[in-house]
């Protein structure tokens, strides 16, 4: 069982004490990994793959800003299906590798963050929440926070906002929320009924735009989109504006 957020983790493994305030910054320093059981059992895994599988998964699936398969496949000098190829290979032993107990120190801990975490947390808030979060799986050339989005199936970063769905979904719910609550209603707990968590409801509110007067340029909100998971690497790539 994942530790009690509120109790501090000694290996990375479990659950530690997300940070609310002076959380670390994936600009500064980056931590060794020799103190995280996580980065390890990921860094082993993809350790695993075959160079194609592995250079699908750096520069694509778990990559910020994923290259084309044709970019790649000329970079490398490889034919584009064998890589595209390799890439099924890699997503399905991915997959594979989520449902066996290999990855129980991964998805104990990846339940128990995204309880924490809950319909919208800042990228900062994710970063801070565990020690290992900024550490670099060295296989994958990236931080282990991006490897953790990336396998969430629900949650996609979206302007610094790692949500649920749909951000301007989200904050079209809020502001009807907050037209319908009266004025002198919790706002914290009307947040909590979105799924927002306490402390990340006055960073929440702050950052919810006002509704955009009438006029050709203001359109309602869509539907939220459901999001791609066929590959594993589908959520964990920034979008700017609601779009990928």
């Amino acid at each position: 069982m994942p530790a009690v957020p509120g109790r501090n983790s000694s290996k990375g493994s479990s659950y530690s004490t997300p940070a609310t305030s002076g959380v670390a910054s994936s600009s500064g320093p980056v931590p060794s990994d020799a103190d995280h059981a996580m980065v390890r059992v990921v860094d082993n895994l993809f350790r695993s793959l075959d160079k194609l599988e592995l250079a699908v998964a750096v520069h694509r699936l778990f990559a910020e800003d994923p290259v084309s398969l044709r970019t790649l496949a000329h970079k490398m000098l490889v034919d584009r299906d064998a890589l595209s190829q390799a890439q099924r290979t890699a997503e399905e032993r991915v997959l594979h590798w989520l449902r066996s107990s290999e990855s129980a120190p991964v998805t104990g801990h990846m339940f128990a963050l995204t309880e924490w975490l809950g319909a919208a947390a800042t990228e900062d808030q994710l970063i801070g929440a565990d020690p290992a979060h900024p550490v670099t799986v060295p296989s994958l050339r990236t931080p282990l926070w991006r490897v953790l989005v990336t396998l969430m199936p629900d949650r996609r970063l979206q302007d610094g906002w790692l949500v649920v769905g749909d951000l301007h979904g989200l904050q079209a719910r809020t502001r009807q929320l907050l037209a319908q609550s009266p004025p002198d209603s919790d706002v914290v707990e009307l947040m909590g009924e979105l799924g927002i968590r306490a402390h990340s409801a006055k960073a929440w509110l702050e950052g919810v735009p006002p509704e955009a007067g009438p006029g050709p340029a203001a359109s309602a909100p869509g539907p939220a989109q459901p999001l791609p998971r066929r590959t594993p690497g589908a959520n964990g790539h920034h979008q700017r504006g609601g779009q990928p």
